[in-house]
């Protein structure tokens, strides 16, 4: 029986950096997406416990040892985004869309954004994509656990 764990993508993308580091039995990876995408998936099985529409982020829980946070910055502003529907505390599999972007301004429909995954887990992570590829929302492999 495979008991690996995958970490997909939530958004469409380059990857514009990634770092790891361990500290106290706890492995850390960040990876930065550089994306003109619209929709924002889970990047794995698992629990949303908090949620932050305003900030468009979500922390999502895989088991007691791994942990993944999730941050998106606007790189322009006049954005608008929604919450497809109140996910908090919810089950949700791995490519469910959790947030749709749009442009206020419908002239230019190019949604530039920066996505930062935190992952946290006490076991070593495998690397799965090196910088400057293209990711895609809910298909591509960040990490394996």
């Amino acid at each position: 029986m495979d008991n690996k764990k995958y970490i997909f993508s939530p958004i469409s993308g380059n990857i514009k950096k990634i770092f790891e580091k361990k500290k106290n039995k706890i492995y850390k990876k960040k990876i930065t997406i550089c994306s003109q995408g619209n929709i924002i998936v889970a990047p794995c099985n698992g629990i949303i416990y908090n949620c932050q529409l305003e900030k468009m982020s979500f922390i999502m829980q895989l088991d007691s040892n791994i942990t993944i946070t999730i941050k998106n910055k606007y790189k322009k502003k006049n954005k608008v985004y929604q919450m497809i529907k109140n996910k908090k505390n919810q089950k949700i599999c791995a490519g469910t869309i959790i947030f749709t972007i749009k442009n206020s301004n419908i002239k230019k429909n190019i949604i530039n954004l920066d996505t930062l995954i935190k992952i946290y887990s006490n076991k070593k992570m495998k690397k799965k994509k090196n910088f400057l590829y293209y990711v895609r929302a809910g298909i591509s492999i960040l990490a394996v656990i």
